[in-house]
């Protein structure tokens, strides 16, 4: 497991992002649709963004205005912001729905973020003389006002599947939770660019290699431009294109003589391919020339901006109006403040106790208790806690910002998170982050996998299958090697690992000799969004296909294979008659003894919950369905104010449902015992 520093949605590394904020700011326009030469490349500094020096006393970023909830988070602490509030490089900010924040960025910007939005300041440096801005946008809307930048000054922002260079201009630029991303631009011209890891490497080879710089160089020039009245979209089928051309453009860079910066003629940042004489330089003519072909059919062009998107505009009109809005309240340092409490749910139902705020991102996985704390994912990757009262006791950002599946799992006094981002150990009093690491299975897939409890540790997927890590610090203890892979995530009976291999083979295996004690084959393979479950000695799993697996350990083999008709979508329930599985085609009760699917039930969205004899189920017409596990008959169904996502839980005597916009209610389940069909399909 590799140690990485937490960030948000950071597409470039900070020596890749030096390079991108140099060329951002130092290329000009090409005429013609031709590449312009400049003159010879001002070398970047050594170490990246980290020999830039501490800005000097003067232009601060602040909060100019807010309207709702407005949180900051840095090294793990988040606190509720006030007008007036002076932000720095490393903080992340976050708007809950129906929110709003305008950022004055000394006199280089306003930036105004709406309701559900999250952008990271990657780079802060606002002096008199000079200014560099930097930011990541992970979800939601950003409208920003930038003044003209001159010489080296730059402005870049960024999403998951675009990077923006700005020289001064007023544009929109909208992270959809699906990875799309929208850049209009209402004044002035925006430079875009498809965004991708294979860029992050080139940009890093452009510190030390003239070749690599002058192929950086090409890419930027050459990529769209929206002016005035125009929008470009990026999150179709052009990324994967344009992933391709630039690994294709990294693997020839790798083959070539680096022709270093201190050896190279002085190759410009972007020059035209007839220019390039010498014959280290013919490498670049022939690179240059595949960028210039590439961008012509994959870097996407931009079209005038929809009337949607000109309503959009409309919050230009709000920026830089005084007197609008309240300060907040100032929260205690390492957590979020509380609210004042659950507030009514717009329902007139008595079973509904409140209406909690949320996040403002889609709840995900399932609801966990921790002590006296519910703990709530979303998909952008935080976990909110509340105490029992309903009130917001933390919010922490993970090192994930895009999940669908990932789940916090506790363990005594410490909360584990497992996602695309990496592993994070967090404090689960405060939500303070711990310790984190980078994990990196074969498969490259971590939405989902859940960390497991284990005798004094805890499991993890690993590079090569799985690890046993300390539970303080995340470091590894042990390991054991999957060369097949895994299907999901590992789970722990005693002291033996129990998995399931992308080949499908059920395994129990002993920690201390690394014998397996059990190996069953199956029918099921692949990859698969659920975790084991387990009863006394049945363990149940199916593979994204809906190829489900019943095993029983005493007798050796499985019980069961059945193919169900759906693709497997979320997280199953074994009960002691009937097993609840959530497929493409509806939630399938099948009958544990045979295999058999008894019912499907049509419209449930995100997994159920098993308690007792009773089934708790999301509707997607935004219904909690109350139901007898089995058979299953319905009992009572009441209208929630959004639409359930996440798995929901019952704590003490109350029910949480989360669900999409991040929303949570808490119901009184006693109230909904005395309900009838009859009143609550009314």
């Amino acid at each position: 497991m590799k140690s990485t520093a937490r960030s948000l949605a950071r597409i470039l590394s900070f020596t890749a992002l030096a390079a991108l904020l140099f060329f951002f700011s130092a290329c000009p326009r090409p005429r013609d649709g031709g590449l312009k030469p400049t003159a010879s490349i001002t070398p970047l500094p050594d170490s990246g963004l980290e020999s830039l020096p501490s800005p000097l006393p003067g232009p601060r970023a602040s909060v100019a205005y807010l309207e709702g909830r407005v949180e900051a988070r840095r090294e793990g602490r988040t606190r509720l912001l006030d007008i007036g509030d002076e932000l720095s490089a490393g903080d992340t900010l976050s708007t809950a729905a129906g929110a709003s924040c305008e950022i004055n960025l000394g006199k280089t910007a306003v930036i105004r973020l709406e309701g559900g939005t999250i952008v990271s300041l990657n780079v802060l440096l606002l002096e008199e003389s000079r200014s560099r801005v930097d930011m990541s946008l992970a979800a939601g809307s950003l409208l920003s006002k930038v003044e003209r930048l001159l010489n080296a000054n730059s402005f870049v922002l960024r999403t998951p599947s675009m990077v923006c260079g700005v020289r001064g201009t007023a544009f929109l630029l909208r992270a959809e939770e699906s990875g799309a991303s929208l850049l209009a631009v209402k004044e002035g011209r925006v430079k875009a660019l498809p965004a991708s890891a294979a860029l992050d490497r080139i940009a890093t080879a452009a510190q030390s290699s003239a070749l690599a710089r002058s192929v950086l160089g090409g890419i930027i020039t050459l990529g769209p431009e929206v002016g005035a009245g125009q929008e470009l979209s990026y999150g179709g089928a052009e990324l994967p294109a344009v992933s391709a051309i630039y690994k294709e453009i990294e693997d020839s860079l790798a083959s070539l003589p680096p022709e270093s910066l201190e050896a190279a003629q002085p190759l410009a940042g972007i020059i035209p391919a007839q220019d390039i004489a010498s014959p280290s330089s013919a490498n670049a003519k022939a690179l240059l020339a595949r960028v210039q072909e590439a961008s012509k059919r994959n870097f996407g062009k931009a079209t005038a901006a929809s009337e949607k998107t000109k309503v959009l505009f409309n919050g230009f009109e709000l920026m830089g109006k005084e007197g609008r809005g309240r300060p907040q309240t100032q929260g205690k340092p390492g957590a979020s403040p509380k609210p004042d409490g659950a507030k009514p749910a717009p329902t007139s139902d008595p079973s509904i106790l409140g209406l909690l705020p949320g996040s403002g991102s889609s709840a995900v996985g399932g609801i966990v208790q921790f002590k006296g704390l519910t703990l709530v994912s979303d998909s952008s990757g935080r976990i909110s806690a509340y105490d029992s009262a309903g009130e917001l006791a933390w919010r922490s950002q993970t090192s994930t910002t895009d999940a669908r599946l990932s789940s916090p799992v506790v363990f005594k006094d410490k909360i584990y998170y497992l996602g695309p981002g990496g592993l994070d150990i967090l404090n689960g009093s405060d939500g303070r982050m711990l310790a984190s690491s980078r994990v990196e299975p074969p498969d490259g897939r971590l939405d989902g996998m859940r960390p497991y409890q284990f005798p004094d540790g805890i499991l993890s997927v690993s590079e090569s299958g799985i690890d046993i890590l300390d539970p303080e610090s995340g470091k590894s203890l042990d390991s054991l090697d999957v060369p097949e892979g895994l299907m999901m995530a590992p789970a722990a009976k005693k002291k033996l690992i129990v998995y399931v291999t992308a080949t499908g083979v059920f395994r129990l295996v002993d920690s201390q000799t690394k014998q397996a004690i059990k190996e069953i084959p199956t029918q099921a393979s692949g990859l698969s969004p659920l975790s084991l479950r387990n009863r006394d000695n049945l363990y149940f799993f199916a593979d994204s296909q809906g190829m489900a697996v019943l095993i029983d350990i005493d007798a050796d083999e499985p019980l069961w294979q059945k193919q169900m008709d759906g693709a497997v979508t979320s997280e199953s329930e074994l009960g002691r008659s009937a097993i609840y599985l959530s497929t493409t085609e509806g939630l399938c009760v099948i009958d544990v003894a045979s295999g058999e699917v008894l019912t499907v039930i049509q419209g449930i969205t995100g997994p159920p919950l098993l308690s007792g004899d009773q089934l708790f189920l999301c509707s997607s017409a935004g219904e909690l369905i109350v139901a007898h596990a089995n058979p299953y008959t319905e009992l009572t169904r009441i209208r929630l104010p959004f639409v359930g996502s996440a798995r929901p839980l019952i704590i003490g005597k109350t029910l949480w449902v989360a669900g999409k916009g991040g929303q949570i209610v808490r119901i009184d389940p006693e109230l909904l015992k005395k309900r009838s069909p009859a009143k609550d399909n009314s």
